[in-house]
Protein backbone atom coordinates (compact mmCIF):
# COMPACT_ATOMS: atom_id res chain seq x y z
CA UNK A 1 0.00 0.00 0.00
CA UNK A 2 2.79 2.43 0.89
CA UNK A 3 4.60 1.83 -2.40
CA UNK A 4 1.35 2.15 -4.36
CA UNK A 5 0.60 5.54 -2.85
CA UNK A 6 4.15 6.91 -2.93
CA UNK A 7 3.43 8.47 -6.30
CA UNK A 8 0.15 9.17 -8.07
CA UNK A 9 -1.52 11.30 -10.70
CA UNK A 10 -4.63 13.36 -10.07
CA UNK A 11 -6.82 13.33 -13.17
CA UNK A 12 -9.93 15.40 -13.77
CA UNK A 13 -12.34 15.95 -16.63
CA UNK A 14 -15.66 17.54 -17.53
CA UNK A 15 -18.32 15.06 -18.57
CA UNK A 16 -19.93 15.63 -21.96
CA UNK A 17 -23.11 13.94 -20.70
CA UNK A 18 -25.26 16.76 -19.32
CA UNK A 19 -28.16 14.50 -18.30
CA UNK A 20 -28.99 14.91 -14.58
CA UNK A 21 -30.68 11.53 -14.28
CA UNK A 22 -28.86 10.00 -11.31
CA UNK A 23 -27.64 7.04 -13.35
CA UNK A 24 -24.34 5.23 -12.97
CA UNK A 25 -21.54 6.52 -15.22
CA UNK A 26 -18.65 4.15 -15.84
CA UNK A 27 -15.07 5.48 -15.87
CA UNK A 28 -12.16 3.76 -17.67
CA UNK A 29 -8.55 4.95 -17.36
CA UNK A 30 -5.86 3.49 -19.67
CA UNK A 31 -2.10 4.08 -19.74
CA UNK A 32 -0.45 4.11 -23.18
CA UNK A 33 3.21 3.30 -23.82
CA UNK A 34 3.98 1.79 -20.40
CA UNK A 35 4.06 -2.02 -20.71
CA UNK A 36 3.03 -3.87 -17.53
CA UNK A 37 1.60 -0.77 -15.85
CA UNK A 38 -1.37 -1.28 -13.55
CA UNK A 39 -3.88 1.46 -12.90
CA UNK A 40 -6.11 1.69 -9.85
CA UNK A 41 -8.96 4.15 -10.11
CA UNK A 42 -12.56 4.74 -9.21
CA UNK A 43 -14.82 2.62 -11.42
CA UNK A 44 -17.49 5.27 -11.88
CA UNK A 45 -19.95 7.63 -10.21
CA UNK A 46 -23.63 8.45 -10.01
CA UNK A 47 -24.70 11.49 -12.01
CA UNK A 48 -26.42 14.39 -10.25
CA UNK A 49 -30.18 14.07 -10.07
CA UNK A 50 -32.83 16.66 -10.84
CA UNK A 51 -35.90 16.72 -8.62
CA UNK A 52 -38.12 15.69 -11.53
CA UNK A 53 -36.58 12.20 -11.62
CA UNK A 54 -36.57 11.66 -7.85
CA UNK A 55 -38.21 8.46 -6.66
CA UNK A 56 -40.61 8.48 -3.72
CA UNK A 57 -37.72 7.34 -1.52
CA UNK A 58 -35.51 10.16 -2.84
CA UNK A 59 -38.16 12.75 -2.03
CA UNK A 60 -38.68 11.45 1.49
CA UNK A 61 -34.92 11.35 2.06
CA UNK A 62 -34.61 14.97 0.90
CA UNK A 63 -37.25 16.07 3.42
CA UNK A 64 -35.65 14.03 6.19
CA UNK A 65 -32.19 15.46 5.45
CA UNK A 66 -33.54 19.02 5.53
CA UNK A 67 -35.40 18.36 8.79
CA UNK A 68 -32.28 16.92 10.44
CA UNK A 69 -29.84 19.52 9.09
CA UNK A 70 -28.38 22.03 11.55
CA UNK A 71 -28.06 24.54 8.69
CA UNK A 72 -31.18 26.47 7.59
CA UNK A 73 -32.37 25.82 4.03
CA UNK A 74 -33.38 29.03 2.24
CA UNK A 75 -34.06 27.94 -1.36
CA UNK A 76 -37.79 28.66 -0.91
CA UNK A 77 -38.40 32.04 0.77
CA UNK A 78 -41.24 32.13 3.28
CA UNK A 79 -42.42 33.84 6.45
CA UNK A 80 -43.82 31.79 9.34
CA UNK A 81 -45.86 32.75 12.41
CA UNK A 82 -47.17 30.71 15.34
CA UNK A 83 -49.70 31.42 18.09
CA UNK A 84 -51.46 29.43 20.81
CA UNK A 85 -55.07 28.89 21.90
CA UNK A 86 -56.18 27.06 25.02
CA UNK A 87 -58.41 24.01 24.64
CA UNK A 88 -60.12 21.73 27.13
CA UNK A 89 -58.18 19.18 29.21
CA UNK A 90 -55.22 21.54 29.61
CA UNK A 91 -54.27 21.16 25.95
CA UNK A 92 -53.10 23.96 23.67
CA UNK A 93 -53.66 24.34 19.93
CA UNK A 94 -50.69 25.89 18.12
CA UNK A 95 -51.63 27.22 14.65
CA UNK A 96 -48.77 27.49 12.17
CA UNK A 97 -49.12 29.96 9.29
CA UNK A 98 -46.64 30.13 6.41
CA UNK A 99 -46.68 32.83 3.75
CA UNK A 100 -45.12 32.18 0.32
CA UNK A 101 -44.88 34.74 -2.47
CA UNK A 102 -46.86 33.42 -5.44
CA UNK A 103 -44.56 35.10 -7.97
CA UNK A 104 -41.54 33.22 -6.55
CA UNK A 105 -43.11 29.81 -7.14
CA UNK A 106 -42.68 27.53 -10.15
CA UNK A 107 -46.18 26.79 -11.41
CA UNK A 108 -46.92 23.91 -13.76
CA UNK A 109 -49.56 24.20 -16.48
CA UNK A 110 -51.89 21.21 -16.72
CA UNK A 111 -55.21 20.98 -18.61
CA UNK A 112 -55.34 24.74 -19.07
CA UNK A 113 -54.89 25.47 -15.36
CA UNK A 114 -51.94 26.57 -13.28
CA UNK A 115 -50.92 24.11 -10.60
CA UNK A 116 -48.44 24.00 -7.74
CA UNK A 117 -47.97 21.34 -5.07
CA UNK A 118 -46.34 21.64 -1.67
CA UNK A 119 -45.19 19.38 1.11
CA UNK A 120 -45.34 20.95 4.56
CA UNK A 121 -43.87 19.33 7.66
CA UNK A 122 -43.34 20.40 11.24
CA UNK A 123 -41.59 18.76 14.15
CA UNK A 124 -41.80 19.92 17.76
CA UNK A 125 -39.29 18.69 20.33
CA UNK A 126 -39.32 19.13 24.08
CA UNK A 127 -36.56 21.62 24.91
CA UNK A 128 -35.32 19.69 27.93
CA UNK A 129 -35.52 16.06 26.81
CA UNK A 130 -35.17 16.54 23.04
CA UNK A 131 -38.01 14.08 22.46
CA UNK A 132 -40.56 14.66 19.71
CA UNK A 133 -43.75 16.04 21.27
CA UNK A 134 -45.71 16.58 18.07
CA UNK A 135 -45.46 16.44 14.29
CA UNK A 136 -47.36 17.67 11.25
CA UNK A 137 -47.30 16.64 7.60
CA UNK A 138 -49.49 17.95 4.78
CA UNK A 139 -49.38 17.76 1.00
CA UNK A 140 -51.34 20.59 -0.62
CA UNK A 141 -52.16 21.07 -4.30
CA UNK A 142 -53.38 24.44 -5.62
CA UNK A 143 -55.09 24.60 -9.04
CA UNK A 144 -56.08 27.97 -10.51
CA UNK A 145 -57.62 29.16 -13.75
CA UNK A 146 -55.80 31.87 -15.69
CA UNK A 147 -57.77 34.76 -14.17
CA UNK A 148 -57.24 33.65 -10.56
CA UNK A 149 -53.57 32.93 -11.28
CA UNK A 150 -53.00 36.47 -12.55
CA UNK A 151 -54.75 37.91 -9.49
CA UNK A 152 -52.62 35.84 -7.13
CA UNK A 153 -49.34 36.97 -8.68
CA UNK A 154 -49.70 40.23 -6.74
CA UNK A 155 -50.37 38.42 -3.46
CA UNK A 156 -49.14 35.44 -1.49
CA UNK A 157 -50.23 31.92 -0.69
CA UNK A 158 -50.82 31.28 3.01
CA UNK A 159 -50.66 27.79 4.49
CA UNK A 160 -52.45 27.13 7.78
CA UNK A 161 -51.80 24.04 9.85
CA UNK A 162 -51.68 23.29 13.54
CA UNK A 163 -50.58 20.96 16.33
CA UNK A 164 -52.09 20.15 19.74
CA UNK A 165 -49.61 20.15 22.63
CA UNK A 166 -49.58 20.22 26.43
CA UNK A 167 -48.06 23.26 28.17
CA UNK A 168 -44.26 23.37 28.10
CA UNK A 169 -41.19 24.69 26.32
CA UNK A 170 -40.51 23.39 22.82
CA UNK A 171 -38.36 23.78 19.72
CA UNK A 172 -40.26 24.05 16.45
CA UNK A 173 -38.79 23.20 13.05
CA UNK A 174 -41.04 23.86 10.07
CA UNK A 175 -40.32 22.88 6.47
CA UNK A 176 -41.94 23.65 3.12
CA UNK A 177 -41.07 22.15 -0.27
CA UNK A 178 -42.43 23.25 -3.63
CA UNK A 179 -42.79 20.03 -5.61
CA UNK A 180 -42.28 21.35 -9.13
CA UNK A 181 -38.68 22.47 -8.59
CA UNK A 182 -37.93 20.68 -5.32
CA UNK A 183 -36.87 23.89 -3.57
CA UNK A 184 -37.06 23.80 0.23
CA UNK A 185 -37.32 26.41 2.95
CA UNK A 186 -37.00 25.79 6.70
CA UNK A 187 -37.90 27.81 9.79
CA UNK A 188 -37.00 27.29 13.46
CA UNK A 189 -38.37 28.94 16.59
CA UNK A 190 -38.91 28.47 20.32
CA UNK A 191 -42.42 27.73 21.56
CA UNK A 192 -43.30 28.67 25.13
CA UNK A 193 -46.77 27.43 26.05
CA UNK A 194 -47.69 28.56 29.58
CA UNK A 195 -49.66 26.31 31.91
CA UNK A 196 -53.12 27.36 33.05
CA UNK A 197 -53.18 29.26 36.34
CA UNK A 198 -56.66 28.79 37.89
CA UNK A 199 -56.42 31.92 40.05
CA UNK A 200 -55.58 34.22 37.15
CA UNK A 201 -57.31 35.35 33.98
CA UNK A 202 -55.11 34.45 31.00
CA UNK A 203 -55.35 35.27 27.32
CA UNK A 204 -54.45 33.23 24.28
CA UNK A 205 -52.38 34.81 21.51
CA UNK A 206 -53.40 38.08 19.89
CA UNK A 207 -53.59 37.51 16.13
CA UNK A 208 -53.21 40.42 13.71
CA UNK A 209 -55.04 40.11 10.40
CA UNK A 210 -56.38 42.12 7.49
CA UNK A 211 -57.93 39.21 5.58
CA UNK A 212 -61.03 37.07 6.12
CA UNK A 213 -62.08 34.28 3.75
CA UNK A 214 -64.84 31.69 3.56
CA UNK A 215 -64.05 28.80 5.90
CA UNK A 216 -65.66 26.08 3.79
CA UNK A 217 -63.54 23.82 1.63
CA UNK A 218 -62.11 25.56 -1.42
CA UNK A 219 -62.31 23.63 -4.70
CA UNK A 220 -59.04 25.25 -5.80
CA UNK A 221 -57.11 23.69 -2.91
CA UNK A 222 -56.75 19.97 -2.19
CA UNK A 223 -55.14 18.93 1.10
CA UNK A 224 -53.81 15.49 1.98
CA UNK A 225 -53.11 15.37 5.71
CA UNK A 226 -50.83 12.84 7.39
CA UNK A 227 -51.40 13.78 11.06
CA UNK A 228 -55.15 13.62 11.76
CA UNK A 229 -54.56 13.60 15.52
CA UNK A 230 -53.26 17.17 15.21
CA UNK A 231 -56.42 18.45 13.52
CA UNK A 232 -59.48 20.18 14.92
CA UNK A 233 -62.96 20.03 13.41
CA UNK A 234 -63.19 23.79 13.91
CA UNK A 235 -60.17 26.06 14.19
CA UNK A 236 -60.05 28.88 16.77
CA UNK A 237 -59.56 31.22 13.82
CA UNK A 238 -62.93 30.20 12.30
CA UNK A 239 -65.77 32.55 13.26
CA UNK A 240 -69.33 32.32 11.89
CA UNK A 241 -68.26 30.53 8.71
CA UNK A 242 -65.38 32.92 8.11
CA UNK A 243 -61.67 32.19 8.60
CA UNK A 244 -59.23 34.79 9.91
CA UNK A 245 -55.93 34.70 7.98
CA UNK A 246 -52.98 35.87 10.14
CA UNK A 247 -50.93 38.57 8.46
CA UNK A 248 -47.66 36.65 9.27
CA UNK A 249 -45.43 39.51 8.10
CA UNK A 250 -47.54 42.07 10.05
CA UNK A 251 -47.36 44.58 7.23
CA UNK A 252 -50.58 46.51 6.56
CA UNK A 253 -51.44 48.95 3.75
CA UNK A 254 -54.40 51.24 3.19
Amino acid sequence: MQSDTAGYYLLGYYSTNAQRDGRWRTIRVKVAGVPGARVRYRQGYYAPKDFGVYTTEDRERQLEDAMRSDTPVVELPMAVETAYFRLENKQIFVPISAKLASSALQWAQKSGRRQVEFDFAAEIRDTQSGRIAGALRDTITVRLDTERYEELQQNALVYQGGIILPPGNYKLKFLARENESGRIGTFEDDLKLPAVQPDRMQLSSVVLSSQIVEAQKNSEVHTKGFAPDAKLKELPLDVAGQRIIPSVTRVFTN
